[in-house]
């Protein structure tokens, strides 16, 4: 049974959660977070004529995928001064702090850890752009495993992904890393002028022991061939390490809906 299970009876006989103990809040104060495949680079430790930021440029100008920038909340960035604006103002987001996604010299995505909630140990993995130089690649996931460790390390209880319920790439990709699919809130916002019905995923810092052993094993050298290609899939290590209390039938049957 894991802690979100757990219930206890209080002085009125009515049933509630456990008690949770806390260390003092802190804010959370992003570092560079460097793997074997790409690095993290925490934005605000970046000048605004750097450069990864001409890189980062580099890589939005030359973005062949038109699609990417359907789910996320701003359009395309079309002059260099757009894209320099919103990097400088966090994307006009709250609560929130954004990583340059580094692989060789090359900026090529970011990805945000937004509405950090510091009291309830929650924040969410969001407004991501992974380039077509970095979509589907091993330092995709590497990047991702990268930030769900420095989170868990640093006394998150819950890392939450977040998308558009259309967005199927995101939905897929949510499962893929081990996200619980925790259900859909509908007409939850309106973006560029449509409807977005929202698909809310979720792990918990005790999944997490036992998702990252999944996500070393995969990243191993000898899970690669000469060629970077990977011999078993994420997925495959995923089943080694099952997390017997979670009703991952769940993600199954909405990864079904959202396909069918």
């Amino acid at each position: 049974m894991l802690n979100y299970q757990k219930i206890q009876e209080n002085d009125l006989s009515q049933t509630v959660g456990i008690n949770v103990e806390l260390k003092k809040s802190q804010y959370f104060q992003p570092a560079q977070l460097d793997g074997r495949w790409g690095k993290l680079i925490p934005l605000q430790t970046l000048e605004s004529d750097s450069t990864l930021f001409r890189s980062m440029w580099r890589t939005v100008e030359r973005e062949s995928h038109k699609g990417i920038w359907t789910y996320l909340p701003y359009d395309e960035f079309v002059f260099q001064v757009q894209l320099e604006g919103a990097l400088k103002s966090n994307f006009s987001l709250e609560h929130a702090q954004h990583y340059f996604v580094q692989v060789g010299h090359q900026a090529i995505g970011w990805v945000g850890l937004i509405n950090i909630r510091e009291k309830d140990k929650v924040a969410e993995i969001g407004n991501l752009y992974f380039s077509d130089q970095l979509r589907q690649t091993t330092a995709a996931t590497e990047v991702i495993y990268l930030l769900l460790e420095e989170c868990f390390r640093k006394g998150f209880r819950k890392i939450e992904w977040r998308c558009d319920d259309l967005n199927e790439a995101s939905i897929n990709a949510a499962v893929r890393f081990g996200f619980l699919y925790e259900g859909t809130l509908r007409q939850d916002r309106i973006v560029k002028g449509r409807n977005r019905n929202t698909a809310c995923f979720s792990m918990l810092d005790e999944e997490w022991k036992r998702l990252s052993l999944a996500f070393q094993d995969w990243l191993k050298q000898e899970n690669f061939t000469v060629e970077r290609q990977q011999k078993r899939r994420l997925e495959e290590f995923m089943k080694q390490y099952p997390i017997t209390e979670r009703l991952d039938k769940e993600n199954k049957a909405r990864l079904m809906t959202s396909v069918n």
